[in-house]
């Protein structure tokens, strides 16, 4: 097998499915990375001088693969928060160990922003790594959960969602995009909208489904300070077909379609997120279902070429 960089642990800013391996690291943090197969190999300082490199440990043990499950499963589970513990504390990959006896763990912290890469070589071999350095950004997201009066003016809900759902959306969505793109989403409203028709004041049939067509007639209340508004409408049709959600790009709102479950929607969330980032679908045969609503591939994957989309520097 012929060296080369490896994640670490799956979805935590480590592409290696692509043709050439690619990291994001944050900048003025770290990730980390594993180089298989690199036994007397010198590895290079990057480039770009962009980064500050260290070996954590080298001949590391054989069972990441079963901290990184054991990782997900709990990342998974809304009464654990704290995968990103792993990706921080240098001693957690040291403790469980990487994925070859003779893999090569490696620090890589961000020092100033930009695109660079790191090389291994020697013994008429080379892995290369492409980095990319992102600063934080922040994006303030504001969710608006369509409801009607009833004769006691008092709020009927038109969604299965409540506002006491977005707090655990938010920490899913920042487990997904935080270490991988350094995306960070921060909650600033949550709570029920009535919408009312902008002609005419009237507050729009309840018993008829929201529909892109008719958006622009409705009077939607956007947060003033939110990047992002989320609007949870319960029966959403879109151009032509129910897409079960939308990004409208003139008004950069997402809606989406009431779902089964959370993991459902948060699958709908984080794609429509995607598409307000700035992506658009992945080609066939690179899908992930962060980005692409045809599930070819389980995880919450974000290629590193939508990286550069969701976070430029």
């Amino acid at each position: 097998m012929a060296a080369a960089f490896k994640e670490v642990w799956p979805e935590q800013g480590v592409d290696d499915e692509d043709t050439k391996p690619k990291m994001m690291v944050p900048l003025r943090k770290s990730n980390f990375v594993l180089l298989t197969e690199g036994s007397g190999l010198t590895l290079k300082p990057d480039k770009n001088r962009l980064l500050e490199v260290k070996e954590v440990k080298n001949n590391v043990g054989p069972t990441v693969s079963n901290m990184a499950a054991t990782a997900l499963s709990q990342r998974d589970d809304p009464t654990q928060n704290f995968i990103g513990e792993f990706i921080t504390d240098i001693s957690a990959p040291v403790v469980y160990g990487a994925l070859a006896s003779n893999a090569r763990l490696f620090k890589v912290k961000g020092n100033r922003s930009g695109l660079t890469s790191i090389e291994a070589s020697g013994r008429g071999i080379k892995a290369e790594l492409v980095v990319t350095v992102h600063p934080e950004k922040l994006v303030k997201v504001a969710f608006h959960f369509a409801a009607t009066l009833d004769g006691s003016n008092k709020i009927q809900p038109l969604t299965r969602w409540n506002p006491s759902d977005t707090s655990q959306w938010i920490i899913d969505l920042n487990h997904m995009f935080t270490p991988q793109a350094n995306v960070v989403f921060e909650k600033i409203h949550a709570d029920y909208w009535v919408p009312q028709m902008k002609d005419s004041k009237e507050k729009k049939d309840p018993t008829k489904p929201f529909s892109l067509a008719e958006w622009d007639t409705i009077d939607v209340k956007r947060h003033p300070k939110a990047n992002l508004n989320v609007f949870l409408v319960g029966k959403w049709i879109g151009n032509g077909s129910d897409p079960l959600g939308s990004h409208i790009i003139k008004t950069k709102d997402v809606v989406c379609d009431d779902t089964t479950d959370h993991g459902s929607i948060l699958k709908l969330l984080s794609h429509e997120i995607g598409h307000f980032l700035g992506a658009g679908h992945p080609p066939v045969g690179k899908r992930h279902w962060i980005t692409e609503m045809s599930f070819a591939r389980i995880g919450n994957k974000i290629p590193h070429d939508f990286v550069l989309l969701f976070n430029p520097w």
